[in-house]
């Protein structure tokens, strides 16, 4: 048996086309996840997987001096 919680979603589409994966609060609340969060994911065999990706300071302070936003995709987790 997995050590690790399970989580079932459907990817969804928007009247543009656009695929959106929804999270379960469950999931968002055990990560630690809201909005602004920005994460990775991977597709290895059979299998997705997310990480959050965690700026430095110093990465952070470089994205803002080059005037980009650090928070993506509106309400999109």
């Amino acid at each position: 048996m997995s050590e690790y919680p399970k989580f079932i979603t459907t990817c969804e589409e928007d009247e543009d086309g656009n695929l959106i994966l929804p999270f379960p609060e469950e999931l968002l609340d055990a990560m630690g996840w809201g909005e602004g969060t920005t994460l990775d994911l991977d597709i290895i065999g059979d299998r997705l997987v997310i990480r959050e990706v965690v700026q430095t300071d110093v990465e952070q302070s470089v994205a803002v001096g080059r005037g980009e936003s650090q928070v993506e995709g509106g309400d999109s987790y």
